[in-house]
């Protein structure tokens, strides 16, 4: 069955998450399904934003009083988004009535839903041209460097949406390999720089999130 989860959050005590609650009340939310956090928008690993994200299954819906609650961090913000899209996840911004799902079959929706895509399509085209830069750089000095040790660009992008979609315990290690087009080795890499224990997540080993088996 279809949920509607509702996410509010605010940076500082001196403020109240009251107009936030009030909005989400009023559109019959359940208390259970409403998630706040205090914590500042920059904070892209924030409690109660893992523990909803964590609890979203296809066709259920996020709503939000505006973006800006979701986060400041227009990179991360766009993983989400494009992770939403990507998962068959509604989403409603209460402020900003165009940025919804339902609103893409508006032209105002579509030029949103555009300009969220074109954002992630630079962004990751940018980290690509740094890397070849930097490598164009070492060759010129005569360095000749094989993979680096950490995490690409590329994959630092997709990290943390592999930490979401691990969350799902309907999502299995094979999913997350096959819709981010990555290896098993490059899943546990993205969970490690993310600093998420995927063990503690699913202890019981006969959950399909807790190993990858080929089929």
């Amino acid at each position: 069955m279809k949920e509607v989860f509702y996410y509010g959050r605010i940076s500082t005590e001196s403020q109240n998450l009251d107009t936030q609650i009030d909005r989400f009340k009023l559109l019959g939310a359940k208390d259970e399904n409403i998630f706040l956090d205090k914590d500042s928008g920059k904070n892209d690993n924030r409690v109660e934003l893992q523990k909803m994200l964590s609890k979203l299954r296809k066709g259920d819906k996020v709503v939000f009083y505006d973006l800006t609650r979701l986060g400041r961090n227009l990179k991360y913000l766009i993983t989400l988004v494009e992770h939403f899209y990507k998962t068959g996840i509604d989403f409603q911004d209460l402020t900003n009535p165009f940025i919804n799902t339902e609103s893409t079959k508006t032209a105002e929706g579509e030029l949103v839903f555009l300009l969220f895509a074109s954002l992630g399509q630079y962004f990751r085209k940018s980290s690509n041209e740094k890397v070849k830069a930097g490598l164009a750089s070492a060759r010129a000095r005569g360095k000749v460097g094989g993979r680096p040790k950490g995490l690409s660009e590329k994959l630092k992008e997709k990290a943390p949406v592999a930490v979401i979609m691990h969350k799902n315990p309907d999502v299995s290690i094979k999913d997350i390999m096959k819709a981010l087009t990555i290896s098993q080795g490059s899943v546990y890499r993205c969970f490690e720089h993310e600093g998420y224990d995927y063990k503690r997540q699913h202890k019981n080993t006969g959950n399909k999130n807790a190993a990858y088996k080929a089929a």
